[in-house]
Parts: structure tokens; sequence; C-alpha cells
């Protein structure tokens, strides 16, 4: 019986070690792309140099910041004020009309001057309304629905606006890369939902602070890092049941806001949009509302992302198709 407690006590040690060992390889990993990350965004949100990372003070300031993501008192802390967009104010508002941004990088503006983002051009074209952007860089539908759940605070925090009833129009952008953040926290930690079923058997999701080891672990992140989802039937529900959600949660908070999916670019996401539209929720395809190559066209980009003059193109287009 010894020399089996004993078998047992090795191959658990055994199997403890390779997961420390896998653990601790993901890690470096994670910290090298999290690095690397941090160093990219830096070089979109500056004009100057960036100087390389090095085994600095600066680099060591970069490692102290992408490991703290992960320490487990971090997990609940999804955002802070600094990290939303300035709202967007037309020259003749008087109070009465807001439209509400949500979405990533793209929506958030990352590399380009306030001036010059798609909340900015909004209200440049719509003189009576006043825009709230708040989209997330790197953030995803677990965002935006977080937000949503807790739209008091964030009308306090002024990420969305306190009088409710004067939000006309609630527009989410999404990309493709986006589909992956519903299952991994790519470049933040995003919030936690699980699925369920109400009394009437409709699937919902319910926000939980409860993570696994696993969702703690460098492992899962590293997975995150390197899955390219497919368009399969897992993420499919997953992209249904996310959207759905968020529509039923802006008309809750926004009584009298209509909800849109803006999909700027979905490229390698063949989803099938109408399932959506069969849901009411309005779909607008960037590529179908126009022929200019605005998603691949160097001149409407700045490292990826689009910059002012996508924004001058998109946005009057927007509008038409909105009738706003």
């Amino acid at each position: 019986m010894k020399k089996v407690f004993k078998i047992i006590a090795v191959n658990l040690l055994a199997l403890c070690g390779l997961l420390l060992a896998a653990e601790l390889f993901a890690a470096g990993i994670v910290v090298r792309k999290e690095l690397l990350t941090e160093h990219y965004v830096m070089q979109l949100c500056s004009d100057e140099k960036v100087p390389d990372i090095t085994i600095t003070k600066y680099s060591k300031e970069y490692v102290k910041r992408v490991i703290d993501r992960h320490f487990v008192s971090k997990f609940n802390k999804y955002y802070e004020l600094k990290d939303f967009r300035t709202p967007a104010v037309g020259k003749s508002y008087n109070g009465d009309k807001d439209i509400v941004l949500a979405g990533c990088s793209y929506a958030y503006g990352t590399g380009i001057e306030q001036e010059e983002t798609f909340g900015e051009e909004l209200a440049r074209n719509l003189h009576d309304y006043k825009i709230y952007n708040a989209a997330l860089e790197g953030g995803s539908p677990r965002e935006t629905l977080y937000l949503l759940r807790n739209y008091k605070k964030c009308a306090e925090q002024g990420i969305f606006p306190q009088n409710a009833a004067n939000t006309k129009f609630f527009i989410y952008t999404f990309i493709g890369d986006q589909g992956r953040r519903l299952f991994f926290d790519i470049f933040r930690i995003s919030p936690v939902f699980k699925s369920y079923k109400d009394n009437n058997g409709i699937e919902r999701l319910a926000y939980t602070e409860k993570r696994s080891i696993f969702d703690k672990s460098y492992i899962k992140f590293f997975f995150g890092y390197n899955y390219s989802p497919k368009l399969n039937d897992k993420l499919i529900k997953a992209t249904t049941l996310y959207f759905s959600e968020m529509k039923r949660d802006v008309e809750k908070a926004f009584p009298n806001a209509k909800f849109i999916l803006f999909v700027y670019d979905d490229e390698n996401y063949d989803y099938d949009w109408s399932i959506l539209e069969k849901e009411g929720i309005t779909v607008l395809k960037l590529e179908k509302m126009s022929d200019i190559p605005i998603g691949s066209d160097e001149k409407y980009l700045y490292k990826s992302h689009p910059n002012g003059l996508a924004w001058q193109i998109v946005v009057p287009i927007l509008i038409k198709n909105l009738n706003m």
C-alpha cells in the first residue's frame, strides 16, 4: 500500500513540476508579447521615436506594469477613467441629444489626436449632439456589457450621459479580432460572463467575479495570444449571445436609443450578420456602404488603425445610412 501511495505522490509531484514549468514558459512568452504590445501602443500614441525595449529602468517599469495585470488583486478592476476619451460636443448642442459610442481601439482612436477621432468627427457633422465615447483600447463586447450593467456608476463618472432619455443612438463598432476576445483576455483583463437560461428558457449572460485557477494562469493568456478563432458553433453562439444581450441592456439603460452594430472590418470573421438582424438589431457593414478601401489603403490608416481621414469619409456615410 505504501508503494502505491509513493508512486501516486511521485506522479503528482512530477505533474506539478510539469505544470509549473509550463506556467513559467507561458509567463515568459506572455510577458514578452505584452511588453511588445506596450511598446507598440506607445509608438502609436507618439510621433516621436520611442526607445527600444532594453534591460533598463524604462523597460523594468514595463515589466512591472505587465506582470501587475495578472495579480489576483487586479482581476476585478476593468477600467480607469483615464482609459476613456473626452466627450465630443457639437457647436449647437443644447443638452437634449446624445450619442454613445462603444467598441475597441478603432472607436477609441488609438494613435490619433482627440480632434481626429470617431466621436469628434460625429460632433463636427451633427452640431446638436454630444458624443460620449465608451470605447476601450483592446476592448470587446465583454467590456461594453459590463459598462451597461453598471450604467448608473458610469453615468456618475461621465462615461455615459446622466440623462439616459436624451440618448438617441448607441453605436458599437466591431472588428474581427474581437472574436477571440470573447474567450480570452488578450490586451486587457476583461469581465467574465457565464451563460444561463432564464425562467422563459432564453439563454442569457450573467457577470461573475469568480475565475478558475486556469483563468488566472499565464497558460491561458498564452493560448489567447496564439488563438485564431475559427467560425465554429461556439463562436457563432457567443457572438449572437453577446450582441443580443447588449441590445437588451441598451434598451434598458437608454429607453429612447437605437442600438447600432457597426461592422467596420470583419475580415477572417465570416459571421452571418443576418442572424442578429432577425433579432431586430440594425447591422451596418462598412464594406457594403462604401467602395473605398478604407480598411486596407494605407492612406486611411495610422499603424493599422483608422486615422482622421478615414473617419472623415466614414462618418458622413454612417449619418446618411442612419438618417440622423
